[in-house]
């Protein structure tokens, strides 16, 4: 199965299963390297979230 299979047969399930997840401990290490200020979008949060409502 390709990955974004697995996202289209999956996506409302690992959407519940993760939504309120908090990343905030994965994130930082990343995010310490950018400038302060920096924004980023997240997408592929954004993704599934419009596979739900496609």
């Amino acid at each position: 199965m390709k990955t974004i299979d697995y996202y289209n047969n999956h996506a409302e399930e690992f959407t519940a299963s993760t939504f309120e997840v908090d990343m905030e401990s994965l994130y930082q290490p990343f995010l310490a390297e950018f400038p302060e200020g920096t924004r980023i979008l997240v997408a592929i949060h954004l993704l599934i979230l419009w596979n739900l409502i496609k």
